[in-house]
This record gives C-alpha cells, sequence and structure tokens, in this order.
C-alpha cells in the first residue's frame, strides 16, 4: 500500500532516498533508492510528464480548468 502512495516529490536522487510517508505505525521514514532504479525512474516521469503537458485541461466539477492527478500527485 504504501508504494501506491508515493508521489514524485517523495523521491530524493541527490541523497539517493525515497520518503514513505504514513507508513507503518503512521510513521514517515526514508528508505534507500537503489542505483538501478534511478535511470528507469527519471525516464518515467520525463515520459509522464511529457504526457500531462500534451493533454487538454479537464472541466472540473466547479467549472474550472483542472488537470486531474488524483492524489498521487499532490
Amino acid at each position: 500500500m504504501e508504494a501506491c502512495r508515493l508521489r514524485v516529490k517523495d523521491i530524493d536522487f541527490d541523497r539517493k532516498q525515497i520518503m514513505v510517508r504514513e507508513g507503518k505505525g503512521e510513521k514517515d521514514r526514508a528508505v534507500p533508492l537503489p542505483q538501478r532504479l534511478i535511470s528507469p525512474l527519471k525516464h518515467q516521469i520525463e515520459l509522464i510528464t511529457k504526457l500531462h503537458q500534451q493533454d487538454p485541461p479537464r472541466r472540473s466539477r466547479l467549472g474550472m480548468d483542472a488537470l486531474c492527478f488524483g492524489d498521487q500527485m499532490a
């Protein structure tokens, strides 16, 4: 479940850490980011960023333009 709630801002490539928020015992903790995952993660973030930039804004229930990312992009 913890992996499902990860956000891009929880990944610290410089420190090679992933911040897991509200894990066991509702505590935050930093876990190591394996070197072999850095390049694939950066590539995936780049692809998704481009995809979201290409998508037109969707209308929200309030009638305002908004991109619908859900909680994972918060």
